[in-house]
């Protein structure tokens, strides 16, 4: 029966290590959340992004904030124009699209414009702040 003792100091650092690892998000969760329309988007800022805000985090989140205001206030908009209001109702197969770009990107932890809206949304969209 022989038993490994080990000390009591490296036993506290390894649960500190163990802790911190639970606790410690890299910002994927709430990016890849806020693209799942908007009320992801909230949920992923208001509750998780606030109270850890990340560089990957505010990133998505400001990509993804862009295309759902954008195709939230673009289809409405184009309905009151005479003979293009039919275009309001393909851009939701775009919707679709940069959703899944954004989202894929993010799932990867990858800091990738999206066509159109990443630049716009990452020099306009500051009230989203990273660490």
């Amino acid at each position: 029966m022989s038993e490994e003792t080990k000390n009591p100091e490296e036993t506290q650092e390894s649960q500190k290590n163990a802790e911190n690892n639970t606790t410690q998000d890299d910002g994927s969760s709430p990016a890849v959340i806020g693209y799942i329309f908007m009320l992801g988007w909230l949920i992923a800022y208001l509750t998780m992004h606030q109270n850890n805000p990340t560089k990957l985090g505010a990133f998505h989140l400001r990509q993804a904030f862009a295309i759902h205001l954008f195709f939230i206030v673009f289809p409405i908009a184009a309905g009151y124009i005479p003979y293009v209001g039919w275009i309001g109702n393909f851009t939701y197969i775009l919707y679709l699209v940069f959703g899944i770009m954004g989202l894929t990107s993010a799932q990867k932890k990858e800091f990738k414009l999206l066509p159109l809206f990443g630049e716009f949304a990452q020099n306009n969209f500051q009230f989203i702040k990273e660490e």
